[in-house]
């Protein structure tokens, strides 16, 4: 028989009826054929990058830090990162991956980076850069000395060096967004745009408990529906689902205490 599930999004709420009882056993046969890589931004992929960043605003509250830039306390949820390349030359996209973003982004895990995804994208100028989403505060100045630092090892600063007699380029560039009411909404758009060129390896990655989790499911009760019809800013029904879209922070209220608990529980499994 169906039954009526809701599931969580950051400011989103689904309600939709899922199936509970004999499934047919799939095969290999059943399955789709993989598509041949394109080096493009598929629909699919675009749905689980979508998917691993609502989690992650999900599961990072807003918390106040001491940034030792400004000599005070401010309010910190995600940060924003971008890494440029000074001098990709012939360097092909998955060089600067494994030479660059793959030990820069093992450096960090030692930082406490353990929750991230990243998007690769072309420059107007041809180079390779990427773009990251953490929600680990580290001071701008360390992650652009560990980026430098790969960036010289491998070659990617000999021009630069040359020309300003020095490695030191400003190649990061960080900021919060715990301004910006739609968090999800404006890093799924903002990270899920097409390149407009292909990438020649991966285009983005996820830190891997991002990428296997789903999202957060339960059923629906009476008092959830009462509950989103109060709060609720635009109902929209779809073709197997209805979205109703919640104030930011509102979500918790449409849960009972029980369903709750296992919200929190969810989020910390992560």
């Amino acid at each position: 028989m169906y039954v009526p599930y809701l599931q969580l999004r950051t400011q989103e709420v689904f309600v939709y009826q899922s199936w509970e009882g004999p499934r047919h056993p799939r095969t290999k046969e059943d399955l789709p054929a993989r598509p041949p890589y394109s080096g493009e931004v598929t629909a699919g992929a675009v749905k689980r990058l979508k998917r691993a960043i609502s989690l992650m605003v999900q599961k990072s509250p807003t918390r106040r830090i001491w940034n030792p830039v400004v000599q005070k306390y401010h309010d910190y949820q995600l940060g924003f990162v971008t890494l440029t390349v000074a001098d990709q030359g012939e360097k092909s996209h998955r060089d600067v991956y494994k030479e660059l973003l793959a030990p820069w982004l093992r450096w960090a895990r030692t930082r406490g980076v353990k929750d991230y995804v990243w998007r690769a994208e072309l420059q107007k100028r041809g180079e390779i850069h990427y773009h990251l989403i953490i929600n680990q505060f580290i001071h701008y100045q360390v992650l652009q000395d560990h980026w430098n630092k790969y960036q010289k090892r491998h070659g990617y600063l000999q021009s630069f060096g040359r020309k300003h007699g020095h490695f030191r380029p400003n190649s990061v560039d960080i900021h919060s967004v715990h301004k910006v009411q739609d968090v999800e909404g404006y890093m799924a758009k903002y990270m899920s745009k097409s390149v407009g060129e292909k990438i020649d390896g991966k285009i983005w990655d996820a830190s891997l408990n991002l990428k296997k989790a789903k999202y957060y499911s339960d059923h629906l009760t009476p008092e959830n529906i009462s509950r989103l019809r109060l709060i609720c800013k635009q109902e929209k029904e779809g073709e197997f689902c209805t979205m109703f879209k919640v104030p930011k922070g509102y979500i918790p209220k449409v849960l009972d205490p029980t369903q709750l608990m296992r919200y929190h529980s969810f989020l910390s499994s992560i």
